[in-house]
């Protein structure tokens, strides 16, 4: 229940006007209940000042008198809060498919419209309608002017820098490897594309559904985005998606293609864009595949120290250098480039400098620090969710073999598959260390897919005998484990699966599924009063209560 501050605002500090804001808030809410808002706080002062005896008239005028613009984007702020909060004929997906705005964005005017309106509201509590002072924090112009975005109007640079926001927006989370933020972000894109950036935004969905494994979609939207830019002649569009399909070439293994359409790309891409950083790093990666020399290009000396294109150019320098087994020179490079990557949260270039340096680690033989460098490099690669960044994550050295995986490495995989299957936090000892087991098991039949059965069967039963939560609960969330325990398996096995088409991990997964058929979630007997059961709890009655499905142990 929201608790409203009655004392009057008088006080020009945020904390009144965050008051005032509760109380705007509040009458917002009740202005289609007239009983509730006839007894509002402030309501009688509002009718009084405005001369509308009306509570409902009343709140419109304020909302009219704190919104007074006659531009179309503060004429469109005004309607937005009629519409919605007092006309009832707009619903917050209904505003922004109709604004050409994402739900957060409605959301962010509204609350700048709430501003406004508990502002003017402070004003008339102090004795009339005199204007208060509205720091420039409060009111930002160009907010307000995102409004402008409905499909009769005109292009204006107003929709441009909304669009221009939401792709800076990506190009951060690309930076982080968020494939996931990628792919939110791209769905807004879309919604807000015009049709000069339509391109833009297909391509940006095409490149977060690679990145998640999606390929068969990415290849269909990139087909289109292809079609798309060549008709149009946009030539640094058509370059970006070059620069994607040579990824998925460089993904499958074809190096030659994956090297003709990169060096194509990079003839049309500009430094020192985003695409441009990718598509040299792609470059590099590529020609470290065909074994030949590459230079870090002399455009990147301009990037800051601390940037992401910075510190993955230096990750792949390390890489290099690690081809020709100069292990100090790696050190050099990768150690102060993880430190930066972790700082800075750049998830994939963190993981690829863990990566390196636990080979440089090994190559020494400090196999303890290698180990531990090898955890990290998964636990970031996970993080991200980045089938690119896992390709070739440890060169062409598997990390996994002999149908066998560290504890290192499973305590990563169980701490992720903790996240898609919580009930397993209240496991015990002995059910934590049945579901590693499992997890183990399913790993090396993936890498050994001749593996006998009866070792992931007798696995698999000793977590249902030990009535695990992951019995119960963990099928619903097998099509994210596959997902995830496919990722690991393209970083540490150089197997190269795109998401949901590994040649094992689904069959398995569908075994075990079958296996935990029939577990049922463990149950909390909750207390009823013997007036409703009829007198004194008999055991036989126990199975006539509703189950209720354990959340937590308390």
């Amino acid at each position: 229940m929201i608790q409203i501050v009655t004392a009057e605002v008088r006080a020009d500090s945020e904390d009144l006007q965050l008051d005032a804001e509760k109380v705007v808030r509040y009458l917002l809410h009740r202005v289609r209940k007239p009983y509730e808002l006839v007894h509002a706080p402030y309501i009688k002062q509002l009718c009084s000042a405005v001369g509308e005896p009306n509570a409902a008239q009343a709140l419109r005028r304020l909302v009219e008198e704190a919104l007074p613009g006659s531009t179309y984007a503060e004429a469109r702020l005004r309607s937005l809060i009629l519409r919605m909060d007092f006309d009832d004929a707009l619903t917050g997906e209904e505003a922004a498919k109709d604004a050409h705005l994402s739900r957060r964005q409605v959301q962010r005017m509204r609350a700048e419209a709430v501003r406004m309106i508990a502002y003017r509201l402070r004003a008339l509590v102090d004795g009339g309608w005199e204007t208060v002072p509205v720091p420039a924090s409060h009111r930002p112009l160009a907010e307000l002017a995102m409004v402008a975005a409905a499909t009769s109007i005109p292009l204006t640079s107003d929709w441009t820098a909304r669009f221009e926001r939401e792709y800076q927006a990506f190009a951060r989370a690309r930076e982080r490897s968020h494939a996931l933020e990628m792919r939110a972000i791209a769905g807004s894109l879309h919604r807000l594309a015009s049709d000069s950036t339509f391109t833009l935004a297909l391509r940006c969905q095409a490149e977060a559904e690679l990145r998640l494994g999606r390929n068969a979609l990415a290849a269909g939207i990139l087909e289109d985005a292809a079609k798309r830019a060549f008709d149009r002649k946009e030539s640094i569009e058509f370059a970006a998606v070059t620069w994607l399909r040579a990824e998925i070439h460089h993904f499958q293994g074809a190096t030659e293609t994956a090297h003709e359409l990169a060096a194509g790309a990079l003839k049309v891409l500009k430094p020192p864009c985003s695409e441009w950083i990718a598509g040299q790093l792609l470059a590099a990666r590529v020609s470290l595949a065909r074994r030949v020399p590459w230079f870090v290009p002399p455009e990147a000396d301009v990037l800051a120290t601390d940037s992401n294109g910075a510190v993955s150019f230096a990750v792949v320098e390390a890489q290099l250098a690690a081809a020709h087994s100069d292990w100090k020179r790696v050190r050099e490079l990768a150690e102060p480039a993880l430190l930066r990557a972790e700082t800075s949260e750049f998830d994939g270039a963190a993981a690829a400098a863990a990566a390196v340096l636990s080979l440089a680690h090994r190559a020494c033989g400090e196999l303890d620090e290698a180990l531990r460098l090898r955890a990290r490099a998964l636990r970031a690669l996970l993080r991200s969710q980045d089938y690119l960044c896992a390709n070739r994550l440890f060169g062409n050295v598997p990390q996994v073999g002999n149908a066998t995986i560290e504890d290192a490495l499973l305590d990563v995989l169980y701490e992720r598959i903790g996240l898609l299957v919580p009930q397993i936090v209240n496991d015990d000892a002995d059910q934590i260390d049945a579901v590693r087991r499992l997890i183990a098991e399913i790993v090396a039949r993936a890498l050994d897919r001749f593996r006998p059965r009866r070792s992931i069967e007798a696995a698999a039963e000793r977590v249902r005998a030990l009535d695990s939560a992951f019995a119960s609960y963990g099928p619903s969330a097998f099509d994210a484990i596959e997902e995830m325990l496919t990722l690991a398996l393209v970083a540490l096995a150089g197997q190269r699966c795109w998401s949901g088409q590994h040649p094992v991990l689904g069959e398995t997964l569908a075994g075990i599924r079958q296996a935990f058929a029939g577990c049922r979630p463990a149950g909390l007997l909750v207390g009823y009063p013997a007036s409703r059961l009829g007198g004194a709890l008999e055991p036989s009655m126990i199975r006539r209560l509703p189950v209720i499905d354990q959340i937590s142990s308390t």
